[in-house]
């Protein structure tokens, strides 16, 4: 019990240095439109699978969450604010937990990490999750397990989740907010049934074109279930996240796995991630 303690405590550490950082990186990404590494707190947490560039300039990503690893060089913990929030977020052997209590849904609505890295030109985004628990919501679009990316320059957003809909059907959420040429969002969002609790939620961009595929349970098969025209520039906001979309319920999910593919991909640098302050 100690011995857990020190890791969640040393695994916060870690996210009030990189959370600093990470408002920056944000803000940086919406104003677009837009040496040697210090000791790290001890922890328990091993390092996942870093970047891997390809001599062509292609580029792959691959984080295995199960067995409590965690990439804490290339992902950053978001969404939870206080010592009691850190548990809302921790590595375990089944994966990535993230838990909001009902309690805190309305004041927390999404809690999860974002990927520090650049995509450019084609790719694919692949996570595995496994939605434990999650209620019917009273208010929002749909209590679960979220994946979301945003481009630079043109701010294009999209929303891939597993999800209890409002009338509380197991359905996949497909939400895209797309700039039009009088500078405003267009949000358009869709249903489509779901069976499983478990499977893989996968963006893909071809060209200018965005497509939304799952898996549904353990099958390794794909279907498409949307495609949009989303442009071409380069993506450097990656979100995994577990959501009550606002509402006071109840969310609890494992990420198993997030794999990434790119024509061009690159980490962003976080100063403070990897180096302390200035004393």
């Amino acid at each position: 019990m100690l011995l857990q303690a020190f890791d969640s405590l040393a695994f916060g550490v870690r996210h009030w240095t990189a959370v600093v950082a990470a408002w920056g990186l944000l803000a940086a990404c919406c104003g677009s439109a837009e040496g040697q590494q210090p000791a790290a707190p001890p922890s328990k947490l091993p390092n996942a699978l870093a970047v891997a560039e390809a001599p062509a300039g292609e580029g792959t990503y691959e984080c295995d969450f199960r067995n409590g690893r965690f990439d804490a060089e290339t992902l950053v913990p978001t969404g939870y604010d206080s010592p009691y929030s850190l548990n809302f977020i921790r590595p375990e052997r089944q994966g990535l937990r993230v838990l909001i209590p009902a309690s805190q849904g309305r004041t927390r609505p999404k809690v999860g990490v974002f990927a520090a890295l650049k995509l450019e030109g084609d790719f694919e985004i692949t996570a595995a999750f496994d939605l434990v628990a999650a209620d019917a919501p009273d208010v929002g679009l749909g209590v679960g397990a979220n994946l979301y990316i945003m481009a630079e320059q043109s701010l294009n957003g999209a929303t891939l989740r597993r999800c209890i809909s409002p009338d509380g059907q197991d359905v996949f959420f497909v939400h895209r907010a797309l700039r039009q040429a009088d500078g405003r969002r267009q949000v358009e969002t869709d249903y489509f049934p779901a069976h499983s609790h478990e499977g893989q939620l996968r963006l893909a961009r071809q060209g200018t074109s965005l497509k939304y595929l799952v898996a549904d349970g353990e099958e390794p098969v794909f279907r498409e279930i949307k495609s949009i025209e989303y442009g071409a520039n380069p993506v450097a906001l990656i979100q995994l996240q577990a959501t009550t979309d606002g509402a006071s319920k109840n969310v609890e999910t494992y990420w198993r796995s997030l794999s990434i593919r790119a024509d061009k991909l690159t980490r962003i640098d976080i100063p403070l991630l990897h180096r302390p302050p200035a004393r």
